[in-house]
């Protein structure tokens, strides 16, 4: 006859088996990420290669992340200006976000991965750079490529969501950080592991268009963003390293010298 387990024997299974999933969670959740960066880095590679050849079909010029005077509202964003460069509209939702609904001008916001907002046109803009602290609602002149130096930063990771609850998905704004370094061009933009448009309610989605570092987000800033640069190469780093300018990258594309 087998004897019953008793009430100490089944604590004490219970009790390893919570240990073991204690000690195996976090080894799991370390290779889903580490699969979702690995991921990214991939299609913000492809990404990247898709400007580069519109850039060398144009004379140098970068695909505008919003071109705001375009009258087809399709060809309003950066999406439809490189389908015929990106190789899959599957490029277009970074590993981890939500499904991009549409290419549409409305559903610009839905998007998590978000062009350098210096690469915006718009005929009424800036006529040069940015002031700092006041972001432009694009520029007059499209941004020439050739003239900037290779640790530029393209494409970047960012909060996707409803355009109506002030997501901006479909770029980054590279000028609303805190000038802190001897070159502005240097100068982070806001970046956080936390989902900024949800944490800071009161500004509109034009002060914000944040890098998101979603990758093992923290909510202490230990999350990764993956970003594209103008080199080809897309690279993984912390939210503290991009905010203390530790990355040496090329952000407000501006005000940099090739």
């Amino acid at each position: 006859m087998r004897r019953a387990f008793t009430l100490l024997e089944v604590l004490l299974a219970i009790g390893i088996i919570a240990l073991l999933a204690a000690i195996l969670l976090p080894v799991i959740n370390g290779a889903k990420v580490g699969g979702q960066v690995t991921a990214a880095i991939s299609n913000a590679k492809q990404l990247t290669e898709a400007a580069l050849l519109y850039s060398a079909d144009v004379d140098g010029n970068a695909p505008p992340s919003t071109a705001y005077n375009k009258k087809e509202a399709l060809r309003k964003v950066w999406p439809e200006m490189l389908k015929q460069y990106v190789k899959s509209d599957a490029l277009l939702t970074a590993p981890g976000a939500a499904p991009v609904p549409s290419r549409r001008y409305s559903d610009r916001g839905y998007l998590s991965w978000g062009l350098n907002a210096d690469t915006a046109v718009n005929s009424s803009g800036c006529q040069g750079v940015s002031p700092d602290g006041v972001p432009c609602e694009g520029y007059r002149k499209a941004l020439n490529l050739d003239v900037l130096p290779s640790n530029s930063v393209l494409f970047a990771t960012t909060p996707g969501g409803d355009p109506e609850q002030r997501y901006c998905g479909h770029e980054f704004e590279p000028n609303n950080g805190t000038r802190e370094l001897d070159d502005a061009s240097m100068s982070p933009p806001l970046v956080s592991d936390k989902d900024l448009v949800k944490v800071l309610p009161m500004l509109p989605c034009t002060a914000l268009r944040p890098v998101y570092a979603r990758y093992g987000s923290t909510g202490q800033d230990d999350g990764r963003a993956v970003l594209g640069l103008l080199d080809g190469s897309a690279k993984a780093f912390t939210s503290k390293q991009l905010s203390a300018g530790t990355a040496k990258l090329v952000w407000r594309l501006r005000r940099a010298k090739g």
